[in-house]
């Protein structure tokens, strides 16, 4: 739900009261605005995640992860409960070309990982290599209500 303004009058005008209702109106609009972590595990997981609150409580996450070499990288999904995501990294290193995804299904509380849907691949000159072998481990996830 989007923040609706408040035209405030000065007094003696009475059409916009200082009160309980308009001032948590306006503490309601600051604490939307800012993210929650739902989440958070520095050593990460590549099990099923357990989330403090319900993802349909929010406009979008962003799930944080990392891989094999603790390269941090994230994505941000929006609308979430319900549905797929793509978790996904591409690096250079020592001439070969890395590429790293993995499904994950986010459902109210819960992120679990497509075991099917989980890989990796290099790809060099000297030819190329594709693994199913799970690389991703997420250490945290934050919500945002905007």
């Amino acid at each position: 739900m989007s923040y609706i303004k408040t035209n405030w009058q000065n007094k003696p005008n009475q059409s916009t009261p200082i009160n309980a209702a308009n001032l948590n109106h306006i503490e309601d609009g600051i604490s939307n605005t800012y993210p929650v972590i739902l989440y958070d595990n520095d050593e990460g997981s590549s099990s099923t995640i357990t989330l403090s609150d319900n993802v349909s409580n929010y406009n979008f996450i962003e799930i944080y992860y990392f891989k094999d070499l603790n390269q941090i990288v994230s994505s941000k999904i929006y609308n979430p409960n319900g549905k797929a995501a793509t978790l996904g990294s591409v690096t250079f290193y020592d001439n070969k070309l890395f590429l790293r995804a993995a499904i994950v299904d986010i459902s109210e509380t819960t992120i679990t990982w497509r075991a099917k849907d989980i890989g990796w691949g290099t790809v060099s000159t000297s030819g190329n290599t594709i693994s199913k072998e799970q690389v991703f481990k997420i250490c945290q996830v934050i919500g945002y209500k905007y």
